[in-house]
């Protein structure tokens, strides 16, 4: 905070004195209107804030432009010499940004959506972080002010993005916009010529490009700066909405090999479970992700809520970069800390019967049936980074059984070979879609397609046999191979698979219809699954499916994050053919979606495909 404090004063030390009071009193004011103190004043003491942040910014910053735009009003008027005071004093720097920062902090504590600071210090910094203080752009309170909070460490990568940001910052200021400057003044001075048309046109896009540059370069310039001090600051989103008021969504932040790319789902929320009392019942979850060494870990199992934040009944399988264990979950616990934004944390804590770790979670409420959640311990080889769903089981009278599994269930699974796959020496996608079929008495078929670092392969036929215990664990054989999985409901399952790339993903109950290209029609959202390994290509974008026959047609929109770069905005076409013999949704796919592939229908609102051309594949869905 001393050191954002000297960066502002160095300019002039006169402007502390502003900057230090207004966060002083907003500090002292948020205490005050906390959903949690029961002061009856509490909007008064928002109102308050409001006020005194607005004037301090409408005097210094736009006291004299009303005044000059009165006096020249009156003399258009003929109303001459009456004498308007104006205050000849420079405008504070950042003035705007630290402004609307607090009013968004104090409004956020007046909501409940955030409690207030406690320490002085951390909100000072967050109030006047310099990266942020001088040119934005403006921080969320409940983004910035948790990092504050917490206790930072130097991450290579980190460093390298922020550098990296900096300097296209600085060709975008120093090489764009200011030569656009040059081009602006000249154009609009005359020293192009007299006004036409071209002169025109060039002073005009040559300021909007001038203005563009300068904004644009400023803020990765700081952002640049605050990931330097280990702020990460904000990430890109490319989303694609669905029917139901759901999106898809992709992270874009990668460019030249370095960076970010993700990818996930944004989803409507239930107020009302927003309690402890109300995660109560049957729940299986499904957790994957990276441990200390970039090896990868999944966990899938289910446990019993009791609604008064214990978890019983517990049981596990865990795939640690090919070990694989069954774990049992003993006394572990859970508590919705706040009601407002439907945040909580539970404790997987030492397991009977495998590794002893003390797994720490928080979850956000979707609903009473649903739960996103993500581990927060220090990345370690024994606590990887795990992020997943919980799902409320739908358990029929007396538990589940064989006949629990009857019909088919499209299956779409990702992991993370280790090397040698696909003839490549390093970590490779591979990436699994197919139809499960079982008959309800305990016999299965299974065809799917498979994509290992680029080596593709097709299976189909196989015959398996599955056993189901009552609480929703089914072990399922198809000849050399096992797999795990934890029911949702019928046909509906979390697996997870012991082999050493960790395969892991969902299985979806399939409609009980013949499938032909005309299942396949209307606006589709669709995105790709989180990828495993670097390198993998992400999108997420609107497609229309025309539903043709004998080939289909499929137009859209996408943006793609990859780590060479984004692109935004990009056409996409593709082709698809259903097959005819068998029925089974099985149909294949060629063009700038998911290149050659095979396609597999869940239903007519939703389909996955499975690339067999892309050596850094993923699951791609799409969804209605």
């Amino acid at each position: 905070m001393l050191a954002s404090y000297f960066f502002y004063g160095w300019w002039d030390w006169r402007f502390l004195a502003l900057t230090i009071c207004s966060t002083t009193v907003d500090f002292l004011i948020a205490q005050k209107i906390s959903a949690n103190n029961g002061d009856t004043n509490r909007k008064k003491w928002l109102i308050f804030s409001l006020i005194l942040n607005f004037s301090t910014l409408g005097v210094f910053k736009y006291f004299n432009f009303f005044a000059d735009s009165l006096s020249a009003a009156l003399n258009t008027l003929g109303v001459h010499n009456i004498p308007l005071p104006l205050i000849r004093i420079l405008l504070p720097p950042g003035i705007s940004f630290y402004t609307f920062q607090e009013v968004a902090y104090i409004v956020d504590v007046y909501k409940g959506r955030l409690q207030p600071a406690k320490s002085f210090i951390e909100y000072g910094l967050f109030v006047s972080l310099f990266p942020h203080l001088i040119a934005g752009p403006i921080q969320r309170p409940g983004h910035l002010l948790p990092q504050v909070q917490t206790d930072r460490s130097f991450d290579a990568d980190r460093f390298f993005d922020g550098v990296m940001l900096i300097f296209s910052g600085l060709v975008r200021k120093c090489v764009i916009a200011d030569n656009c400057a040059l081009l602006a003044n000249a154009g609009f001075g005359g020293q192009l010529g007299g006004p036409n048309l071209w002169v025109v046109l060039i002073g005009t896009y040559a300021f909007a490009w001038q203005v563009y540059g300068d904004f644009s370069g400023y803020s990765d310039i700081a952002r640049g700066s605050a990931q330097l001090l280990g702020f990460p600051g904000g990430g890109t989103l490319a989303f694609a909405m669905m029917a139901n008021g759901n999106a898809k969504f992709v992270e874009i932040d990668a460019a030249g090999g370095h960076g970010t790319v993700g990818s996930g789902t944004m989803e409507k929320t239930d107020t009302t479970a927003y309690n402890t009392s109300q995660i109560a019942g049957d729940y299986a979850f499904g957790m994957v992700g990276l441990d200390g060494s970039n090896n990868r870990t999944a966990i899938a199992g289910r446990f019993t809520a009791n609604g008064a934040g214990t978890f019983t009944n517990g049981a596990s399988d865990v795939n640690q970069s090919g070990l694989f264990t069954t774990w049992n979950l003993v006394g572990a616990n859970y508590i919705v800390t706040d009601t407002v934004s439907g945040r909580g944390i539970m404790n997987l804590p030492p397991l009977a019967g495998g590794v002893p770790t003390n797994l720490n979670f928080i979850f956000y409420i979707v609903n009473a049936g649903k739960l996103f959640a993500m581990e927060t311990d220090a990345v370690t080889i024994a606590t990887p980074l795990l992020n997943g769903v919980v799902l409320q089981q739908q358990s029929p009278i007396g538990g589940f059984s064989s006949a629990s599994l009857s019909g088919g269930m499209v299956i779409y699974l990702t992991g993370r070979a280790g090397s040698g796959c696909g003839g490549g020496i390093g970590p490779a996608s591979n990436v699994l879609a197919g139809l499960l079929s079982a008959n309800g008495v305990g016999g299965l078929n299974l065809t799917y397609d498979q994509n290992c670092g680029g080596a593709p392969t097709s299976t189909t036929g196989l015959l398996g046999t599955y056993s189901l215990a009552s609480n929703g664990r089914t072990a399922i054989r198809v000849g050399t191979n096992y797999l795990v999985a934890y029911l949702v409901s019928s046909n509906q399952a979390i697996f997870i698979v012991p082999d050493s790339s960790v395969l892991f993903g969902f299985g979806e109950p399939q409609a009980p219809v013949s499938f032909t290209n005309s299942t396949v029609k209307g606006t589709y959202a669709g995105s790709t699954t989180t990828p495993a390994t670097l390198g993998v290509g992400i999108f997420s974008g609107e497609f229309t499916a025309d539903g043709s026959s004998p080939t289909g047609n499929i137009t859209g929109i996408e943006d793609i994050g990859a780590p060479s770069g984004a692109s935004t905005g990009v056409a996409a076409n593709a082709t698809y053919s259903v097959a005819s013999t068998p029925t089974n949704g099985r149909g294949t796919i060629a063009g700038s979606v998911g290149g050659n592939g095979i396609m597999y229908i869940v239903s007519p609102s939703k389909f996955v495909v499975v690339s067999l051309s892309d050596p850094n594949p993923a699951v791609l869905i799409f969804e209605q």
